[in-house]
């Protein structure tokens, strides 16, 4: 199945299963923020960077939050740049990349390039990543242990090699790309107001639109 944050704006994150039936896998009670992004690692650990402020701190120190299997609700680190993450993704070794920026103001408004990716290591250790980006959004791993970025100030999805090379990979549909998901075959998937696969070099390839109008992702926390 996949995860998702509450709809309802509650602090909470709900399962969604393979069937489509929806059950609370955890609480955030005592947490005073929303599900922002959210990204699963291979042993069903959730990690979840809160839009708000968790732990009374301000909303520059972002935090980012682990659920574990069971339930409980820890912080694996703060103070991850000085805009809420825009994207969370997890490696095959348990790797966390935080989209964030360093300026918040350029971010707000897409310009200059203090768009960056933080990863933070199973000890919590917190490396950069990735920088000089406009407006890194959604954020996916595949199974070699690429990073993929959709940029929205330039509309690039950018492929970053696990040693840190970057290179434009595809384009997106618009500036507004509110989820990245790669397949068991290595394809890459993007949405904004659509699904599309993201190809190599060429447009994107129309998978499918949402019924819904005005239906956005990112207000319920779908990666």
């Amino acid at each position: 199945g996949s995860v998702s944050g509450d709809p309802s704006g509650r602090p909470s994150i709900k399962l969604v299963a393979a069937d489509g039936s929806v059950s609370q896998y955890a609480s955030l009670n005592g947490w005073s923020c929303g599900a922002g992004p959210i990204a699963v690692d291979g042993n069903g650990n959730v990690y979840v960077s809160p839009v708000g402020n968790p732990s009374g701190a301000t909303l520059s120190d972002g935090e980012l939050l682990k659920v574990a299997a069971n339930g409980t609700v820890s912080v694996v680190v703060t103070g991850l740049g000085v805009v809420p993450a825009t994207g969370l993704a997890v490696d095959a070794g348990g790797n966390v990349y935080f989209a964030t920026a360093t300026n918040a103001s350029a971010f707000s408004n897409g310009t200059g390039n203090f768009g960056e990716i933080l990863k933070v290591s199973p000890s919590g250790a917190v490396s950069t990543f990735a920088s000089g980006l406009t407006m890194p959004e959604a954020l996916a791993c595949d199974s070699s242990g690429n990073v993929f970025v959709a940029d929205d100030g330039p509309m690039v999805v950018y492929k970053i090699t696990p040693g840190g090379a970057m290179s434009a990979f595809g384009i997106t549909v618009s500036s507004i790309t509110d989820g990245l998901a790669t397949d068991a075959a290595g394809n890459l998937y993007g949405d904004d107001s659509a699904v599309y696969q993201v190809l190599p070099g060429l447009m994107p390839k129309l998978i499918g639109e949402y019924p819904v109008e005005n239906y956005n992702p990112s207000t319920y926390g779908i990666v």
